[in-house]
């Protein structure tokens, strides 16, 4: 596939630029720091903006970077290997895996079905078969 050529840098992109990359030239995009240099020798607004930035990269330099638990990243590394499929069920489902309600829901019928066998007495079981088969046979 032939590279494409890039659109003329325009200001608005190379303050797009600073923004992203800082005034460090060698992070910009290779295939437009020509343009970009150009322009920053034609206009003095665009060079007090790259100072600016410079500024702003000495200050971030200067700056720790936070201690990170290895907990934390291996939560944040189990996060990103969750299937899409699972974070997308997540969003409609979000209490929690499938199986726990529907073991709920089936140890709840278990026991149901398990206290009205015990606890009804044949008469009463065979009043209630008959009942049903009435409204079954009509």
């Amino acid at each position: 596939m032939p590279k494409t050529m890039p659109e003329t840098v325009t200001k608005q992109r190379l303050k797009g630029l600073f923004d992203a990359y800082g005034a460090s030239i060698h992070r910009w995009p290779k295939d437009e720091r020509k343009q970009a240099l150009e322009l920053l020798d034609e206009s003095p607004e665009l060079e007090s903006l790259l100072r600016e930035a410079a500024e702003l990269d000495a200050l971030l330099d200067l700056a720790t970077a936070p201690e990170v638990s290895d907990a934390f990243m291996a939560d944040i590394l189990a996060a990103a290997e969750t299937p899409a499929w699972r974070q997308w069920c997540g969003y409609i489902w979000p209490f929690g895996p499938f199986w726990q309600p529907a073991l709920g829901l089936t140890a709840a019928a278990a026991i149901g079905a398990a206290l009205g066998l015990f606890m009804t007495t044949p008469a009463e079981i065979a009043l209630i078969t008959h009942e049903i088969e009435g409204l079954i046979l009509g």
